[in-house]
């Protein structure tokens, strides 16, 4: 006959009444079939009988069954907390730093920015985030990676804030942690061309390599190099350092009445 007593903890015990006592002798045999199956035969627990607390461990028969051990003396109910077979009320602790990876801006979206790691004796079922942009980012439960959804630009916005968390397997959920995640300023203004839409216009025959206009352009950052393209960019050259435009042979007017650069 199986019948069931509650051990502290929140675990069902099956056993064999084998008195027929409706209560957990000693020596009796396990009911391994009904017994969850994450249940440690090998941690110590805790039973109430008669209004007294009883310790309970477990002996292997060799038959891939367990048989009840339980303490002939009633224990001190103060011992009961520290129990093995307790339920797991701890909740894991959060070991992943407080800072996630800082972006470049125009890197592109979906770029991993955090990593959730977590520690708990049970094991981890989850992670989740929460928080001011958490909807700005998407997070991996499984494996705790967290991604920023858009292309970050700097201009729209430099910095993240977002909290993250981590559910046991018992469910239970650990305190958050604030990430914080910065976006990097680039130069992405290009720049703005400021001289005229005319070169200098040149008497036909006066010579080769005249300068017929000369390139200025302004940028926040200061102008590296400049450079021409266009229709009769290969009759033309360029100092890329100074901007300066020159004629390549000379100007001869039945030959190239004007000279054109798109």
């Amino acid at each position: 006959m199986f019948v069931t007593q509650i051990i502290e903890g929140n675990f069902t015990l099956y056993y064999t009444d084998s008195d027929s006592s409706s209560s957990v002798t000693n020596g009796e045999s396990v009911d391994t079939a009904s017994m969850d199956a994450a249940f440690d035969y090998t941690a110590t627990y805790y039973i109430n009988q008669t209004s007294l607390v009883y310790e309970l461990t477990f002996t292997d028969d060799g038959n891939q069954g367990y048989t009840i051990d339980l303490s002939i003396t009633p224990e001190d109910t103060s011992t009961c907390s520290s129990g093995g077979g307790g339920a797991d009320t701890t909740a894991p602790i959060i070991t992943s730093e407080t800072t996630g990876t800082n972006l470049d801006e125009n890197s592109g979206a979906g770029q991993t920015v955090y990593t959730i790691t977590a520690s708990d004796d049970s094991g981890i079922a989850s992670y989740g985030i929460g928080g001011t942009d958490v909807s700005l980012l998407s997070v991996v439960i499984t494996t705790g990676d967290v991604t920023l959804n858009a292309d970050p630009d700097y201009e729209t916005k430099s910095s993240y804030s977002f909290t993250v968390t981590a559910t046991d397997n018992a469910g239970n959920t650990s305190a958050s942690t604030t990430v914080t995640f910065s976006i990097n300023d680039l130069d992405d203004t290009s720049p703005v061309v400021t001289s005229g839409s005319t070169g200098i216009n040149l008497d036909e025959n006066s010579g080769a390599g005249q300068t017929v206009y000369t390139i200025t352009a302004t940028d926040a950052v200061g102008v590296e190099s400049y450079a021409i393209d266009g229709t009769d960019a290969s009759l033309l050259s360029v100092n890329s350092s100074t901007g300066v435009v020159s004629l390549t042979a000379d100007p001869d007017y039945e030959t190239n009445p004007v000279i054109v650069l798109l």
